[in-house]
């Protein structure tokens, strides 16, 4: 926050113009104010970006040098006095500080070459200092529980940089001193002060020209010195090595930047089957429309049963997004998109609502609701459906833009969100109960959307981040499914090594390493087992250890779970659909794989489950489609450095081999020589002296407690270390 008129009155008239090009530092000084404030920016898309925004910082920090005395002139000639405080003067010069750093270096190894070879050795100590005591830093991370493969990560990060930045001196050396020189120069001359290059316009300049004239310079000095080393000196050898080794360092540097873009390499065959594969899932979408633009829930062909009676809201969403996929993949023309989409917009207005939110269920043929309850998380894969089918249209179509944005203004998703905790409640049937509280969940669609655009951001930090301590640490959801994880994936994909992307990374692994008769994708779903109406049951089937509560691992895979990987692991998801094609019609695979005895199928299709096929299927072959049409959203945009998390590096004791630290709560009800605790359904025994913990079992956490089993003697038992109001 700043105050505008108090910021004007200290700062007008004080400097003079045309001489600062950067004047945060400058004008804190005469401020003495500071913030605590983040402010983020684009990252640079490649080296060249980020050396021009750099050079430009430099810059701005050699300009500030005439300030550092608190004496200056304005623009109108008048002296001015200012004292700047200790801490500026030392930030100033620490900058400026940074530019002769390489250089000094260069010249000591120059020195060390051709006078005496201790200023080498001082030169290399003068190199190495800084990445010593990061790896001193790192190592000690020990004494804070940091788990050491993230420990021996980070040193061995240290250890290629180090070895990268060996090889980038020369180039830093005559980069800085340029720089330097150019700057001081102007500075005399007192023109050019301001003229720099917007970080923008470096964006678009990453050719390999760019880079050989980036790079030329310190090549041709290296070449020189290589030369006199021929005529003078016994290390000319050496120096070839070292050149080559740059050269080698600015070719990496060259295909590890952006410029080189990461495509997706799909074999012909790959990619003809991922097109029959969306294909026949559109197909599923223009069979169950018909005349109508509300799609029902679910197609049961074997035993026949035909169209479910019931539509959800996350049906609705896909069924939208299918329409623009089959259009950007050359199914339907724009035209019958328009059309189709138009249909279901106007049959979603004729919906009763509950404070501009959907019920969970609605007969698909009048349109009344079917049960009372509204789904916070159904609404928000709804909404963001919603966000992205508008997107699509924005620029070429002006009704069905004003349509959405009409449902958008009137839905009230605070209705669903509690205040005091700062957490959605599950729903709303009369009454407001339970809570979404996981970061690694399907909800965090839900979670985002809110964020976006009611500016809740104490929501995110209130999500809880439960690990495992298996191998690295990542996220567990809560019952292990890939739903779970990777939907959200589909839209709002988390950067590569933040923690949902690693956690996403684990999930698929175990899921690999956990496969049934040779296939692997387990996740909710129908399987083989039906209700009184002859309708296949549905569970939320997961993998424990990606599970805080693996309550069903029934060996059921899902060909849907399987696709939701496609973008992670193309290859391994090629092959294992493959695998699966007896279950693939003209209509896309079927639900499920029942292997729990004999191997038999769920043959049915699912809506929402087919709408995840499409969407992701149309990512890959269309160069992330439905990502990029999110991200064309600026509130959506906006929030992307929340994705940014990095897992957590401590020590975790959630899930296997929990130690039995903090067991048992400081506060407890007591009978003669026990301690009880009870949540109504699960209760513990625990003598005085000890209790008994049995290794490798799922914590399960019930409101405010965690239950792991404990074993007494032949007696199995479930004890709690957060007691229910300690």
């Amino acid at each position: 926050m700043v105050k505008v008129s108090s910021f004007y009155k200290k700062i007008v008239d004080i400097f003079p113009e045309e001489k600062i090009l950067s004047h945060d530092i400058l004008e804190g000084s005469v401020l003495t104010t500071g913030t605590g404030e983040t402010v983020f920016e684009d990252v640079p898309n490649g080296f060249l970006s980020d050396r021009e925004r750099k050079k430009r910082w430099n810059r701005g920090d050699i300009q500030l040098l005439p300030f550092l005395c608190g004496r200056w002139r304005n623009e109108k000639g008048e002296r001015v006095k200012k004292d700047i405080a200790p801490l500026y003067k030392f930030v100033m010069l620490k900058n400026v500080a940074r530019l002769v750093y390489a250089p000094t270096v260069f010249a000591l190894f120059i020195c060390g070459l051709f006078l005496q070879p201790v200023y080498g050795y001082v030169g290399l100590c003068l190199f190495s200092l800084p990445y010593f005591c990061d790896v001193l830093s790192a190592v000690r991370k020990v004494r804070e529980n940091v788990l050491p493969f993230y420990i021996v990560q980070k040193v061995v990060r240290y250890g290629f940089a180090a070895i990268e930045d060996f090889f980038m001196i020369p180039y830093y050396a005559v980069s800085d001193v340029v720089v330097l020189g150019s700057t001081l120069l102007r500075m005399i001359l007192g023109k050019n002060l301001l003229e720099w290059k917007t970080f923008r316009s470096s964006q678009n300049e990453q050719s390999i020209l760019g880079y050989v004239q980036e790079f030329l310079p310190s090549v041709f000095v290296l070449t020189v010195v290589l030369l006199v080393c021929v005529l003078f000196t016994p290390y000319a050898f050496l120096v070839f090595l070292y050149t080559v080794g740059a050269i080698l360092v600015y070719l990496e540097i060259y295909f590890a930047s952006s410029t080189v873009k990461n495509l997706r390499n799909i074999g012909k065959d790959d990619k003809r089957f991922l097109q029959e594969i969306a294909l026949a899932t559109y197909r599923y979408f223009d069979y169950m429309r018909k005349e109508k633009g509300l799609i029902s829930d679910a197609l049961q062909v074997i035993p026949f049963k035909g169209q479910s009676k019931t539509v959800s809201p996350t049906d609705i969403g896909f069924s939208l997004l299918a329409e623009i996929c089959g259009q950007k993949l050359g199914f339907i023309s724009e035209e019958i998109c328009r059309e189709n989409v138009l249909k279901t917009l106007k049959d979603i207005i004729a919906l009763p609502k509950w404070y501009g939110n959907l019920y969970n269920w609605y007969f698909v043929n009048d349109f009344e609701k079917a049960q009372n309850f509204v789904s916070a998380v159904d609404e928000g894969n709804f909404l963001l459906c919603l966000v992205l089918v508008q997107e699509f249209f924005r620029g070429k179509d002006r009704e069905i833009p004003k349509i959405i944005q009409n449902l958008l203004d009137k839905t009230d998703l605070s209705k669903l969100y509690d205040t005091q905790k700062h957490l959605f409640y599950v729903g709303y049937d009369g009454k407001k109960t339970g809570h979404y509280d996981l970061l690694a969940s399907e909800s965090r669609i839900l979670s985002y959307l809110y964020i976006a655009f009611k500016k809740e951001y104490r929501h995110y930090y209130t999500l809880k981040r439960e690990y495992s301590s298996q191998g690295k640490n990542f996220l567990l959801s809560w019952n292990g499914t890939m739903f779970e994880m990777l939907l959200p994936e589909l839209f709002l994909p988390a950067p590569n090594h933040s923690v949902l992307s690693e956690s996403v990374r684990q999930n698929i692994k175990n899921q690999k390493k956990n496969k049934i008769n040779g296939r692997w994708g387990v996740s909710e779903s129908g399987y083989y087992a039906f209700d009184e109406n002859g309708v296949y049951q549905y569970k939320a089937f997961g993998v424990s250890e990606n599970a805080l509560s693996s309550e069903y691992t029934g060996k059921v895979i899902a060909p849907y779970a399987s696709v939701l990987a496609l973008d992670r692991e193309g290859e391994s998801c090629h092959e294992n659909l493959r695998k699966m094609q007896k279950y693939f019609t003209e209509y896309g695979f079927y639900e499920s794989i029942d292997c729990s005895e004999k191997e038999k199928g769920a043959y049915q299709y699912l809506t929402h489950h087919q709408g995840m096929i499409l969407c992701a299927v149309t990512n890959v072959l269309e160069g992330d489609f439905l990502k990029n049409l999110a991200w064309k959203n600026k509130f959506l945009y906006g929030l992307q450095p929340l994705l940014n998390e990095l897992p957590s590096t401590v020590k975790h004791y959630v899930k296997k081999g929990y130690s039995g630290k903090k067991v048992l709560p400081e506060r407890r009800e007591k009978e003669g020589r026990y301690t009880v605790f009870s949540d109504k359904n699960d209760f513990a025994v625990i003598g005085k002296e000890s209790f008994f913990l049995r290794f490798g079992e799922t914590v399960v956490c019930k409101e405010d407690a965690y239950f792991f089993p404990i074993k007494n003697g032949k007696i199995s038992l479930y004890g709690c270390f957060l007691l229910f109001g300690a």
